[in-house]
């Protein structure tokens, strides 16, 4: 059985070599919101009235880009809190596409750039898979960090700047403490997702 840290509770009791025994569902990860678009063209998604009875969230987005862009193959996806779009937000990117490594930084900006979703001028049906972690989102005393782990295959198909797949992983800031009551999520700065588009907030509890 695996330490858990009790306030109060003797190690051997935690261990469970007592009679202690931990119940309920900490650590469970909760289905907020969630929405699947139905057509091309969806330019946001945006989760609102954010319960503030979780430890932390995560978003789970599995996305594409409805428009097509030259040279690239895959776009960002940008998220904003609590509607600030001013110079708030920074964040850092590691990468690979299975020859190289590369990795990057935005300097303070209006969004959060968290992951990725592929430009319809990609291979067809292909799309990004994103987890989003955020962490602390309802405490008053610190900025908020947010993490996401990211993939896309285009099975040797790439139509733009030779990206037939990529994994990373990605970093960012809000420096703000407010508790974050809701989250926008868009795919570029001037595009919009395409039909069948998944994107679900959970949230998760902690000790």
């Amino acid at each position: 059985m695996p330490y858990i840290g009790l306030s109060g509770v003797s190690p051997a009791k935690a261990f469970g070599w007592g009679s202690y025994q931990v119940t309920g569902d900490l650590g469970a990860m909760i289905a907020l919101q969630s929405i699947t678009t139905g057509f091309n063209g969806v330019t946001e998604v945006v989760f609102r009235n954010i319960p503030q009875t979780y430890t932390h969230l995560q978003i789970r987005a599995f996305c594409r880009n409805s428009s097509s862009y030259t040279p690239y193959d895959v776009d960002n996806i940008d998220m904003t809190f609590n509607g600030d779009t001013g110079n708030n937000y920074s964040s850092h990117r590691l990468s690979g596409n299975g020859t190289s490594p590369s990795s990057g930084n935005t300097l303070p900006r209006g969004n959060l750039q968290i992951g990725v979703c592929p430009f319809s001028n990609s291979l067809a049906n292909s799309f990004g898979s994103n987890i989003i972690d955020i962490l602390d989102y309802a405490s008053t005393s610190k900025t908020k960090v947010a993490r996401s782990f990211w993939g896309f295959n285009f099975n040797g198909n790439s139509s733009g700047a030779g990206q037939d797949g990529g994994v990373g992983i990605m970093s960012g800031v809000w420096n703000n403490t407010a508790a974050i009551t809701q989250i926008r999520l868009v795919s570029g700065t001037y595009n919009t997702y395409a039909q069948n588009t998944s994107i679900a907030l959970y949230g998760i509890k902690g000790v």
